[in-house]
């Protein structure tokens, strides 16, 4: 690490090789969108076998015990009883044997259960043996990719518009009988009709403000550095595992500290906006479409439990004309009969309008507007940016140290 001269004397100049930051950065540049500002970095090797890791060793316990489940034929709550002892027992394995041991053991479980399942007659493969990679898989995109957390910020929005507007309509009948007359291919039209022009509508407004939005929000980190610095820190903690995070987080808060006092500029923000800014504007469009198909499934899937909760069965079918069809879901020892049929056709009616009436007060509402604006777009990009500054300013700072 070299040094300079200041007027308080001898300064530590930050490294802009030390090994530990930078491969972070990337990591959490990448796993919130920004990669294009880190293209032709290369993963490191924790990062891929992280990913691995989650994804087969977690496979491999839902297959075990899925395999299970379809044998003695047991219900959900059995199902979850049997994965907790499961995971105990890997668990005392790993403590009393080693990890490895439990890993290979688990490894080998399910290599004979899925055998067992390939050799029966009536075995359920799909279900029992592909199926936990595959929603591991998709868990995994969702929740290192955070998905959902622009769904959660806009979605107390929705709740709003559900309530005060489409909550009195549920107890009319014309509704329900509409609505019941209507297939899938009918909500999709009136989905594409009533959703994506004002998709279309928001998304050209907000990939309009991208530049703006990243110039605010790095006016406000360089206006709190040290507050940013703290974030990042965080951010990238979250990557580490737990005795790595004990062992690292002093050290990388104090490099973090030091890019954000002394290297950190607005020059490295220029140059971030003109790599990130086509990129971004795409991004953008992406996370809109994956919120409002969010929105749409989860109001949805709250205006399905408000009709079943609020409009009994024998009061729909005086209203249809017969009962609506139902299924029977045991739990907690208990039997519960869900409807389907017409509940289904309403929530997904309502589902539709909400999602529409919210995209409606986003384009002209300036109230809405902004909150989705700071959903989809702001808190996005100042998050992204947190990161992208330090890392911006290491790959320049290592750029113009001289090759020896």
């Amino acid at each position: 690490m070299g040094t300079e001269t200041d007027n308080d004397g001898v300064v530590p100049q930050y490294d802009p090789d030390a090994p530990e930051l930078r491969p972070l950065l990337i990591r959490a540049l990448r796993d919130d969108g920004f990669k294009a500002l880190c293209r032709g970095e290369s993963r490191s090797n924790t990062e891929i076998s992280t990913l691995t890791s989650y994804t087969v060793m977690v496979g491999f316990g839902l297959g075990v015990a899925s395999v299970l489940a379809d044998w003695l034929d047991i219900g959900i709550l059995a199902w979850l009883g049997l994965l907790a002892v499961a995971c105990l027992v890997l668990a005392l394995i790993g403590v009393w044997v080693g990890v490895q041991a439990a890993a290979a053991l688990l490894v080998l479980a399910w290599f004979v259960l899925a055998a067992g399942q390939v050799l029966q007659s009536d075995h359920d493969l799909l279900a029992t043996v592909v199926w936990p990679f595959a929603v591991v898989a998709a868990v995994l995109w969702i929740v290192r990719r955070h998905r959902l957390t622009t769904v959660a910020r806009t979605s107390p929005l929705l709740l709003a518009v559900t309530i005060t507007i489409l909550l009195i309509p549920l107890f009319t009948d014309d509704l329900w009988r509409a609505a019941d007359d209507l297939g899938l291919r009918h909500l999709g039209l009136l989905a594409a009709v009533t959703i994506l022009p004002l998709l279309l509508s928001l998304a050209h407004r907000l990939r309009a403000e991208v530049g703006g939005v990243l110039s605010r929000a790095t006016t406000e980190i360089l206006a709190a550095r040290h507050a940013a610095a703290e974030r990042a820190g965080e951010r990238i903690l979250r990557l580490l595992e737990d005795d790595d995070r004990n062992r690292e987080s002093e050290k990388l808060a104090e490099q973090l500290g030091e890019v954000y006092g002394d290297t950190v500029s607005v020059e490295h923000a220029q140059r971030i906006e003109a790599a990130l800014l086509r990129p971004l504007r795409r991004q953008v469009v992406r996370r809109l479409l994956v919120t409002t198909f969010g929105l749409l499934v989860s109001v949805t899937l709250y205006l399905y439990v408000l009709a079943w909760i609020l409009v009994p069965i024998g009061v729909s079918a005086e209203w249809l004309g017969e009962p609506a069809s139902t299924t029977t879901i045991s739990l907690l020892n208990g039997e519960f009969a869900v409807p389907l049929g017409g509940y289904v056709s309403v929530a997904g009616l309502l589902g539709i309008v909400a999602t529409a009436v919210m995209l409606a007060f986003a384009t002209t509402e300036d109230r809405y507007a902004g909150d989705v604006t700071t959903a989809v777009l702001y808190a996005p990009l100042r998050d992204g940016m947190t990161i992208a500054l330090p890392y911006q300013a290491l790959k320049d700072s290592s750029a113009d140290v001289p090759a020896r």
